[in-house]
């Protein structure tokens, strides 16, 4: 099994420069793929991680981003479009003939001001863990478990990270941060399930059975669940030559 991992992050972590939109990375490797002869798959399944808008990290599975290169929950149906223009006549299939998608980052982090075991104030917005939990269910009974596409969901975190900001006790930087979890953080004896652990657990165990709406389908230029992509009206201006007037000697 061969896994190519993009990341649907739209900025970089240090919020200096837009990172490169990461579905101009993939047809770039569908350029160089196709430059380089090859007559064999170069990938089974993509991986991809559509977190929400780093700008607004409590956004719900339901907002995408309005900006087209970039990726949400919501918007699959452009990376699936991106893997067609790339790939479509050669010999890496697509969406289309045998692609899947294995989302193996997607999660939200939860408010845990009221938890001693944790370190450090919190840097991002956060979310409680009924609205966590809320956020998975929608995300598995509204979008994947309805998208044939979508054949594995790995949530970021299982449990959380003790450190808030990414930095221990002493102001060190290493990273992390992350309270996404559906433990809390501490290990054995201190962490304790969230809300969503219940609630979520099942449906996930569920499969394809949780969706609980119109299977998705994508054909070239549709979106998700059969919506026709909104095409921008261009205009084209006729130019009609006129005829050369003949000069009378």
């Amino acid at each position: 099994m061969i896994q190519l991992n993009i990341n649907g992050k739209v900025l970089s972590y240090e919020g200096v420069d837009p990172a490169m939109p990461l579905l101009w990375f993939l047809r770039d490797v569908a350029k160089a793929y196709r430059a380089s002869g090859r007559t064999t798959p170069i990938m089974d399944q993509l991986s991809v991680h559509p977190y929400p808008n780093p700008s607004s990290p409590a956004d719900g599975p339901q907002v995408g981003y309005p900006n087209p290169d970039r990726f949400g929950v919501p918007n699959l149906d452009r990376v699936k479009q991106a893997v067609y223009d790339g790939f479509n006549g050669s010999a890496q299939p697509t969406t289309l003939n045998g692609l899947t998608f294995v989302v193996d980052e997607i999660g939200w982090q939860t408010d845990t001001s009221a938890l001693s075991q944790y370190v450090n104030p919190e840097n991002v917005t956060v979310i409680s863990e009924q609205t966590q939990a809320d956020y998975l269910k929608t995300l598995i009974t509204k979008y994947y478990a309805c998208d044939p596409t979508v054949v594995g969901v790995q949530l970021f975190l299982l449990a959380d990270e003790k450190y808030r900001n990414g930095r221990d006790e002493t102001g060190k930087y290493i990273g992390g941060g992350w309270q996404s979890g559906l433990l809390t953080a501490g290990g054995s004896g201190v962490s304790q399930p969230k809300r969503a652990y219940a609630l979520d657990g099942p449906l996930f165990a569920e499969g394809r059975a949780a969706c609980a709406g119109p299977m998705v389908s994508w054909a070239p230029g549709k979106t998700v669940q059969g919506k026709p992509l909104k095409k921008a009206k261009v205009k084209i201006k006729k130019t009609v030559k006129k005829p050369k007037r003949k000069i009378r000697h």
